[in-house]
């Protein structure tokens, strides 16, 4: 996984610790830890996340990860868009909402080049 990491020009912010599109591999720990860095502290990733980087080759196993987060993310966009335009109809707020579904949109398109 190290060779893979710096192949892909992931940064490493401690040794053995990795960072790259927005996941912290600590390789210093067997099997190596995974934590997702969307919060304000890190996180484990699921259970079931985790076990597709023992089962996939690793660049399909990352964009596996990033296309589901990307996936989740937007579900909760939609919810949000369809209770703004239903409800309260701020046209500044559905603005907002659609430039970012617009970013996620290209980020999940990004998540699936990197196979």
């Amino acid at each position: 996984m190290r060779d893979e990491l710096k192949r892909l020009n992931a940064v490493e912010v401690v040794p053995n610790r990795f960072l790259y599109r927005g996941m912290c591999f600590d390789l210093n720990h067997e099997p190596a830890e995974i934590m997702s860095t969307d919060y304000e502290f890190y996180k484990y990733i699921k259970e079931e996340h985790r076990a597709l980087f023992d089962t996939k080759p690793f660049r399909e196993a990352v964009s596996t990860y990033l296309r589901d987060k990307y996936k989740k993310k937007l579900g909760l966009l939609e919810i949000k868009m369809r209770d703004e335009v239903n409800k309260k109809n701020n046209h500044n707020v559905i603005s907002y909402l659609k430039s970012t579904r617009k970013f996620y949109i290209n980020k999940y398109k990004d998540a699936e080049n990197i196979r």
